[in-house]
Order: structure tokens, then sequence, then C-alpha cells
């Protein structure tokens, strides 16, 4: 219970400050890409990446599997494998079954993939590592409202813990399939434990960004959000997965909702912890620490250039990005937008002046 009322403080310490626009545009053009018939999910796209000529993509819900009344719900947690149609739009080439989650199983039926990180013929599918809070709904009894608001409302599904490490062929084929746990990890992080248990979108654990740089796997955290709004960046060695140091930058107020590694840095895309309408924000920041302080024995202070405003469709949260070309002057861009209902909106290109990086 102290650690729970102590992250709450800290919560609301991080959320009292302004969450206002940052930055000059740098955002020269923008253009939906349309999704492809037959994709799963379109309205829960949540990660994406680029595979040579392939763009993949996942979701933050599983696709329901139909199933015979009384029996437990079941969901296909997978990656889809998108080809270029000669267009400019894409079309849909496979997909990539990671497992599937059962209403029984203690692990819970969706893993709620929130990144995508691709190294080489190596892909790394990162889920949330979160709890969840059940939503309130109106047609239930206030007293059952009520309760989702106590304690009974919050649970944890050990498959949002999971990592993929996916080898895949010229083709984005499968080669290899295998998956860890960063719960672990997580626990024994003396700051990031006092915010395990805590439910996602309520400053609890959230990964929601994935990165290759510098020769590592960086996860970014939308929450938590810490005091003066530093945001948690882990650094993980990529064969043995084990975190290797943090680091901590400042997007005023915002958490982690998407990373994109480019040759110099990594581009961040910050948005609200919770369900706030702060505004969407796209960033390039160089990897280094944030925190100030004597004696950081020669490291230089991070530094973060704010690029724009991200404005999503209606009903849209920016979630994935990953770069389709870097040029001296410009990055063009692939936004993946959660929550909207039309698929000709869930994709979007975006060119962004990086002069003067």
């Amino acid at each position: 219970m102290r650690t729970i009322k102590r992250a709450a403080a800290i919560f609301t310490a991080a959320m009292a400050l302004p969450l206002a626009s940052q930055a000059q545009c740098n955002i020269l053009s923008r253009g939906f890409t349309s999704l492809p018939e037959g994709v799963v999910s379109p309205e829960n796209v949540s990660a994406v990446g680029k595979y040579g000529e392939f763009l993949l993509i996942g979701a933050d819900e599983a696709q329901e599997l139909e199933v015979v009344k009384g029996h437990p719900e079941k969901g296909r947690n997978l990656i889809q494998v998108l080809s270029p149609d000669g267009s400019g739009d894409w079309g849909l080439h496979h997909e990539i079954e990671l497992f599937t989650g059962e209403e029984t199983d203690d692990g819970g039926v969706e893993m709620d993939i929130e990144a995508i990180a691709v190294d080489g013929d190596t892909v790394y599918v990162v889920g949330s590592h979160s709890a969840k809070r059940s939503k309130i709904k109106p047609d239930k009894k206030y007293e059952e409202n009520l309760e989702k608001l106590r304690t009974q409302g919050v649970s944890a599904e050990p498959n949002r813990g999971r990592v993929y490490r996916l080898r895949l062929n010229g083709q984005a084929e499968l080669r290899e399939k295998s998956h860890i746990s960063l719960t672990d990890e997580l626990e024994d992080n003396e700051m990031l434990k006092l915010f395990k248990g805590l439910p996602s979108k309520e400053n609890g654990v959230d990964i929601e960004g994935a990165a290759i740089f510098d020769g590592k796997l960086w996860l970014g955290f939308r929450g938590p959000v810490l005091r003066e709004n530093y945001v948690p960046v882990m650094v993980l060695d990529k064969r043995e997965l084990d975190a290797t140091g943090m680091r901590y930058v400042v997007l005023g107020g915002r958490g982690i909702r998407g990373m994109a590694e480019v040759s110099d840095g990594i581009l961040l895309i910050g948005g609200p912890v919770g369900d706030g309408t702060a505004s969407y924000e796209l960033y390039h920041w160089d990897g280094n620490d944030m925190v100030p302080g004597r004696e950081r024995g020669g490291e230089p202070l991070g530094r973060l250039k704010p690029l724009g405003t991200i404005t999503p469709p209606p009903g849209g949260k920016a979630e994935g990005i990953t770069v389709l070309a870097e040029h001296p002057d410009t990055y063009e861009l692939l936004i993946a937008y959660d929550g909207v209902a039309d698929s000709g909106q869930v994709l979007e290109r975006i060119t962004v002046n990086n002069s003067g990086n």
C-alpha cells in the first residue's frame, strides 16, 4: 500500500506540469496509405517495423477466435507482414503467429504487442509487460463499477510480459522463434519495481517503444513518468536480453508511445500516459542520459530536439513509428495509429526536416 501511495504521488507531481507543444513544426509533408484487405484488427495496430522491403505490423489486441458457447475465449497473437504493391500502398503478404492465448490460462488471452525493433534478420516483438484495470461500463451496477476502481478491477496477465525474438529469411518468413519475459528485470529494478503493480494508463509500468541503437536493444516506457517528467528507457544486451543500464529523457510530462532508430540517435513519439488529451510530439534524442549532476564520468548531457506535433485522425493514438528512409536533411517516416475505425487512416507517411540534429 505504501508503494502504491508513493507511486501515485509521483504520478500526480509529474502530470501537474504543462503539456504544451514544444516545437516549431519540422513536418514537411504527410499523407495516409491504406491498409490492405485481410489485415486482422486494423483498428488495433500499435506497432510497426520495416524489414527490408516488407512492413511488419502488430496489434495490442489478440485476434478473437470463434469458440463454442460456454468455452473459454481464445485469441491469436500475431505479426502481419505487408509488401509494397507498386502504387505506394501495401498488400498483405503473410502472417507470423506468435501464440494463441486462452481466457482460462493464467497468462491471459493477449500479449498486448506494443513495439517492434528490427536488427538485420532478427526482429524483436515486445509486449507491454503491464497490468490493466477493467473499464467502467454504464450498463453495470454502480457498485460493480466502484469495485473496478478499488482493487478488483486490476489484473496482471503474464502473457503481456513477453519479448519474442524472430529470425526471418529474405521473404520475411519465419526461421526461428523464441521468447522470454522481462518481468524479473523489472521487479529487480529499484525504480521500476515501485510501479510494477499499478495499471497501465495510471503510471504503471508500460513498455511501448523499442529500437536497436548503438548495438543494443532500447525499450521506452509510456509509464511511469517520474517527478520532473523523467521517462525511463531500459537498455539491454541484444543476445542475452539482460539490462545493461537505464537512461532518462524528458518529454514535458509525456510518456514514450513509439521509438525508431536513426543514424545519430532515436526518434521518439511522446504522448499521454493515461487517457488524457495531451498532444503527440515527435522528438530526436541523442541517447544520452538527461539527468544532470556532477561526476558524470565525461558522458555529455542528453540532447532532445522537438521535431513537430503529430495530429492523429479522429479516435487515433500515435503508437508506432518506423523509418522508411533517412536522407541528409530529412526523414521519411511511417506512423501507425491505434484506435482508428477507417483502415485508410491507420498508417501515415510523413517527411520530417532533420537538419541541425
